[in-house]
């Protein structure tokens, strides 16, 4: 039977005893089944970034003249590289940037490129290469009258309009980059309005195009594909696209040079800059409806790096918004059917393979995850995959078996910085993603990571050894419902069960002492009458499973 040690900090106010509300900061961490590692982290409004450990304390933070915009990373010689947020006029759109940055361990500003103008900028995420390149995505303004040109039904174009580019620079100096590759969606346009054009064409016969006038999701004229997430492999040299407006994952070819990328043959596998695969919502290039679409505003699309459990396939971030079954978040993981030349291949009804998720990974009650926008998925070490719920800036890892939550932590920090435990946070602490970094990452090397203090002011005092109930678990997903609570002379326990049962009943105080400890039945009721005011936790165990709960008695 496993033991359990609680400590939560209580305050004694006017006599009685009284306790903070836990609503930001480390929730749980049970370290026989959750990775030992360090998490970075960057709060959206804010221009810090955080690195903490399992318990939450603050191990490292770097600072920035930028609040940040997406992505952010450590590189292996331990130097940070970050988006940071230029405001644009012609670009108010979720994820912009316009600065890329890399910091010394010191946050010392080592290189600094500004990519923002009125007709670019660069936006989300990023892609940090071997050669010490980077791979970047970029918007492009375009008028009405070019769109137009382009092909564009002037129906469905109320305004100018974003497009996507994807940039390859080589760092120069301090404060400047040359371009070396790019790509551009301009390039590979498909569209059945205007027979005049010479991109006219059936969108169903040409699934490595993009579909001019098909509208997803979001205001078109604001960001018409939105991509969001950028990722690479080298052993194929394709570069993978979450295109969020298409509920699809792109995948093209970057061994082209960049006068290929803007035709259809060339490169390793001769299609020029045409789309190799896409995914999730053959709609977008009409051969399929609703019924098909399996990805639904997705995030952070990623090959799962080579030696992890599910290496080389798939991990999407699938925010899940207008879901059919419901609004709830998932990571999705899909594995692309190839022949032996590389190519992708199609299933019988023209659409790429594979039919179907190979896992998908979610909490045991599903609508207990779920990100409107943004977020994360990470595959460990341990095969746990950590995940980050953006909008709400929580983060949890889930082992594989039993999707069992073993570390949650919610970001303390808002626009205006770290904030009192207890604070009751709305979307204001939101992070775009989350990683964790094992203790033998090369980029710690040199450098001393001592756990300070919890971020957040004014934090619990709290044993990080031990579990306690998650943020989010709702007491009527369980077995057992253990009410009132606050409780004042009685506990009632009221179980699911339809037969008869005996169980054992432990309460234990926050330093771990056992008040109560009996046998109950199915239905009963407890007296909690003499026990002090404060935080307790109830532990109640069944012949092969065991259930937690933190109470609170105030008479």
């Amino acid at each position: 039977m496993r033991k359990y040690i609680f400590l939560i900090l209580l305050i004694i106010k006017s006599g009685s005893l009284f306790s903070q509300n836990h609503t930001v900061g480390w929730f749980i961490n049970d370290s026989t089944k959750s990775f030992e590692a360090y998490t970075l982290f960057a709060p959206i409004t804010y221009n810090k970034t955080y690195l903490i450990d399992n318990c939450g304390k603050e191990v490292h933070n770097w600072i920035s003249d930028y609040t940040s915009s997406a992505g952010v990373y450590l590189l292996e010689d331990g130097t940070l590289l970050r988006s940071g947020k230029i405001l644009n006029h012609n670009f108010i759109i979720g994820g912009q940037g316009g600065i890329i940055e890399r910091h010394d361990w010191d946050s010392n500003l080592l290189w600094s490129y500004r990519i923002e103008s009125d007709s670019v900028t660069s936006h989300h995420d990023f892609k940090y290469l071997a050669n010490g390149n980077i791979l970047l995505l970029i918007w492009k303004h375009y008028l009405i009258n070019e769109l137009i040109e382009l092909g564009r039904n002037p129906d469905i174009t109320g305004s100018d309009m974003s497009m996507e580019e994807i940039w390859e620079i080589k760092p120069i100096g301090t404060d400047s980059a040359a371009i070396i590759w790019q790509w551009k969606a301009e390039d590979h346009l498909i569209q059945d309005f205007d027979a005049a054009k010479p991109n006219y064409g059936n969108p169903s016969e040409h699934s490595e195009l993009i579909s001019f006038n098909y509208i997803g999701t979001g205001p078109p004229e604001r960001s018409w594909l939105h991509f969001n997430s950028i990722d690479f492999d080298e052993e194929t040299d394709q570069i993978l696209i979450s295109v969020r407006n298409f509920h699809e994952i792109w995948i093209i070819d970057h061994s082209t040079t960049t006068e290929e990328a803007a035709g259809h043959s060339g490169g390793l596998y001769g299609k020029g800059g045409d789309l190799l695969f896409r995914w999730g919502n053959p709609a977008a290039y009409n051969r399929g409806t609703a019924e098909n679409q399996k990805l639904f505003s997705q995030h952070n699309a990623q090959r799962i790096k080579n030696s992890l459990p599910d290496e080389n396939k798939i991990m999407i971030f699938n925010n899940g918004l207008n879901r059919p079954q419901g609004n709830y978040s998932s990571v999705d993981i899909i594995v692309p059917e190839t022949d032996i030349d590389g190519n992708y291949l199609l299933g019988p009804d023209n659409t790429f393979l594979p039919d179907t998720f190979f896992h998908q990974i979610t909490t045991n009650n599903p609508s207990n995850l779920y990100t409107q926008a943004m977020g994360s998925a990470q595959r460990l070490v341990n095969g746990n995959t950590l995940i980050c719920e953006a909008n709400s800036g929580r983060i949890l890892e889930i082992e594989p078996n039993n999707n069992e939550v073993v570390f949650e932590y919610i970001n303390p920090v808002d626009n205006n910085g770290p904030v009192a435990q207890g604070t009751e946070l709305s979307g204001t602490n939101s992070i775009f993603q989350a990683i964790k970094y094992s203790p033998d990452f090369s980029g710690f090397n040199g450098h001393e990571l001592l756990p300070g203090n919890p971020i957040e002011i004014n934090p619990l005092n709290y044993d990080c050894g031990s579990t306690v109930s998650s943020v989010k678990e709702k007491l009527t997903e369980k077995s057992f419902e253990i009410f009132p609570n606050p409780a004042n002379r009685f506990l009632r326990i009221k179980s699911s069960y339809e037969t008869k049962f005996s169980a054992k009943f432990i309460l234990t105080d926050v330093i771990g002492t056992i008040n109560i400890n009996i046998n109950v039945n199915k239905n009963q009721n407890i007296d909690v009458s003499s026990l002090k005011n404060g935080f307790y936790f109830v532990t109640i165990y069944t012949e092969n499973k065991e259930f937690t709960y933190k109470i609170i008695i105030n008479h």
